[in-house]
Formats: structure tokens, sequence, C-alpha cells
């Protein structure tokens, strides 16, 4: 089981840092962001965080430089850097056998693992493409008394993870048998309480979202990868048992999320999906949905302007303690080419501050949305912080939404019963996948 008292006091804290409340960073998906940074694209190639270094000739790759370095537990030290754009980064030590990182742009992160505390001086470089590898730069890794566990690991494709994720990546949180079918008990009893309360029959829907690991598996360091145990998961056992309720319709977004790998879909410095990656997944739900409902059929991408936005303030920057040191990273953003027509779209500004309605899905009430068309479905929404970057996509084709505030699992059926839903849908992440076996 994950740690999920921990992931909720850190989403509060997270969405306090934003709106001026109290408190610290992870699943509430709140940033700040600075001004668009970039002209319209469809482009959404990943133009790197802080800035890039600008190539110093045609033959031969600029140095990198490294901006900061940090404590993440007792014995590893953390390091960010930028460099020049398309660079792969090599990294050597006395002690630290050779590795290589692949940047975010023009901006590169990983850790390296003390030896019994003992200091280390780093060899670094860059190489871009075909020139020739820069002149190396030297980084010192030192211990530093006192410095607290962040809880936190680092990729070879220059991503920070939470140590929470690692039964998820491990696979070493597997659902026993007992816990399989009190799963699909649940589904069935929420399936059979719609069905009495609407009086018709209710689809139910989840929505899963895989980690960003489970589809970037390729740069998790080799140690790391040594650990991970089989090929079924939390997340594949979850799909298997609801797919077998009747009227309940799964969506795996894993195949969704790796067919669009090569594009920003996922932060770097936080846990969540972008608006990019939330589209994909609004995409495939409103997919489905459309095979009963045709006019609701998704927007295509081509009606969204896609900006990429330099984001100020991310979880995991709050994780490892750096997010007053003024990183961004840069994401994309989609904005409506159409007038929207539910307030959630409408109601984000043009230079992509996120969550201008975040506190309506912080409160304890429910949000509701209605659109004067009989031939879109009702529907009811429940979803963890993956939800936040996809309802005000999801919002756009329903003539009748209901959403619970976030992270609240139960269905409402006094609601259910006023409404009439032709869907209750639940987005859900791997990382929270327990939650399946908690609510009906």
């Amino acid at each position: 089981m994950k740690k999920i008292i921990a992931s909720l006091l850190i989403c509060l804290t997270a969405l306090t840092a934003c709106t001026g409340d109290t408190a610290d960073t992870a699943d509430s998906g709140t940033y700040t962001s600075s001004e668009i940074t970039s002209a319209d694209t469809a482009d959404t190639d990943n133009e790197g965080s802080a800035s890039v270094i600008e190539p110093i000739s045609d033959t031969v790759t600029a140095s990198p430089k490294i901006l900061l370095s940090t404590h993440i537990n007792d014995d590893s030290v953390m390091f960010i850097g930028i460099c020049e754009k398309n660079s792969l980064i090599t990294v050597k030590g006395e002690y630290t056998e050779e590795f290589t990182v692949t940047p975010d742009g023009g901006n590169f992160l990983f850790s390296v693992k003390l030896n019994n505390r003992q200091p280390e001086t780093l060899s670094i470089i860059a190489k871009a493409g075909d020139k020739e590898a820069s002149e190396p730069i030297s980084a010192e890794a030192k211990f530093k008394r006192g410095e607290e566990d962040k809880e936190v690991f680092t990729t070879y494709d220059s991503r920070i993870c939470q140590n929470e994720i690692l039964d998820d990546l491990y696979h070493t949180n597997l659902f026993t048998n007992k816990e399989l079918i009190l799963m699909q008990r649940t589904a069935q009893n929420r399936v059979t309480k719609a069905k009495k309360a609407a009086g018709k029959d209710v689809e139910i829907i989840y929505v899963i979202v895989p980690n960003p690991l489970t589809v970037y598996s390729e740069g998790v360091p080799e140690d790391m990868k040594s650990n991970i145990e089989g090929e079924e998961t939390s997340l594949t056992q979850a799909v298997e048992a609801l797919r077998s309720v009747s009227n309940v319709t799964v969506i795996d977004l894993t195949d969704v999320m790796n067919d669009h790998k090569n594009e920003k879909i996922y932060y770097n410095t936080d846990t969540h999906w972008t608006e990019l990656g939330a589209y994909y997944g609004y995409e495939a739900l409103m997919k489905e949905i459309a095979k009963k409902f045709p006019s609701a059929a998704p927007h295509p991408l081509s009606d969204y302007d896609i900006k990429n936005v330099a984001v100020t303030y991310t979880d995991m920057m709050s994780y490892a303690g750096i997010e007053d040191m003024g990183l961004t990273e840069t994401a994309p953003f989609l904005i409506s080419k159409y007038t929207p027509l539910s307030p959630y779209d409408s109601a984000k500004k043009e230079e992509a501050y996120i969550w201008n309605f975040t506190d309506e899905f912080f409160s304890n009430k429910t949000s509701h949305t209605e659109i004067d068309n009989d031939a879109l479905p009702k529907g009811m929404f429940l979803f963890d912080s993956y939800g936040l970057n996809a309802i005000h996509f999801i919002a756009e084709h329903f003539s009748s939404l209901t959403c619970m505030p976030i992270w609240n699992y139960s269905v409402d059926y006094d609601i259910i019963e006023e409404e009439k839903p032709d869907y209750i849908i639940q987005l859900i992440s791997e990382r929270t996948s327990e939650r399946l076996l908690l609510s009906e």
C-alpha cells in the first residue's frame, strides 16, 4: 500500500503555497507560471527549464554549468544544471561509475551516492549530436551533516521522483486475491446502487493514469531496474479485475501515454501529467463515450494553440527542497481556439496561470456545470489530482456534469437520483490505485 496520508498532507501544502493559505506540495497539481515564453506551436519538444547554454561553435559542444546541488538523502547528492540544447551529459567520478543523463531540453539533473560519506570530485561533459564533446567541468559531491532526507530519487532522463512510487516501480505492492475480489464487489455495488438511484443503467468508467516511470522506464538507473519483480503490477491487476464486472468500462491509459511519450506529457519536476498529457487522456475517454453519444466526440488537438510556458513552482521542487532556487520547467498548455462552453476552460487566463478554479474542488462541495444540448450525456466525475488538468476538457461534452470534491471517491447517490447521469467516471492515478478498494 502506498503512503496516502503523507501524500495528502503534502498536497494540501502545495495548494496553500499558491493560494496564500498555509502549506507545502505534492498531489494537488498546483503551480504558478511565468508569462508565455514562446510563440504558438503544435510542436511540443522539451524546451527545457531555467535556460539553456548557447552554442559556442558548429563543431564543439559548449561546456555545461551546474546551477546548484543539494542532499536528497543521507548518502546522495543531487545536481541541477544547464547545457547546450540536445546534448547528452556524461558524469564520472573517483567512486562513481560513468553514466549518461538525457537533459529535459537544456536542463539536466542527476544524483550520485557518496562512498562512506567521502567527498568526491565529479567530471561532467556535454555532447550535442555530431559535435565534439565539451571541455569537462568539475563539481564536488560533499556530505553535509544535518541535511534532511528528501525521500526522492532521480532518473537518467532528468526526472525527480518520490520514493513512495518505488513499490509501483518494483511491483512489490500487488493486490491480494482478497483485495481483488473486494475491488470487484465494490465496483459491482456501485453499478447496482447507481441503477437503483437513477432508475436506469448507469455505465461506470474507470480511467487509470500510469505513473511517469511506467511510461519512461528506460530512464531508471540499472541498479533500480534490477529490483523490478515480474511483469504483473497492481495497475494491470486492477484493470483485469474491474473489466470482469458487468457495465464497467476500464480505460487503461498506459498504451495512450506510451504512444505519445516523445511529447511533453509528464513534468520532470512534478508528479503529474501536463495539460498535453491530460488532453490525450480526455481524448481516449471521450472517444469511448462517443460510441453511444456521437456529439460528445473530443475536440481534435488542432482546436488548441499549444503554448510552452515556464512553470516556476512544481511539487517535486518542493519535495527536493529547491522550490526557492528560481528554477523553472517548460511545459505545454492548451489554449482553446473555440469558445468554451464550460466555466472551467474560460476561467483559465491566457498566460496559463494554472488552477484559477482550484479552490472550487478543494472545498467539501460538489461543482456542477450544464450545457443546453440534449445530444450530450450526463455525468458524475470523481478524481484525484490528475483530474484537475482534465476537467476543463471533459466538461465541454456533458449536458450536465457533477464534479465531486478532489479525492472524494464515494458516489453521492442522492445526486444520482436527482441528475440521473449516463456515466459515473472515476479518474485515478496508478500511485493511488488502492483507493479502488475503499469507496462505492
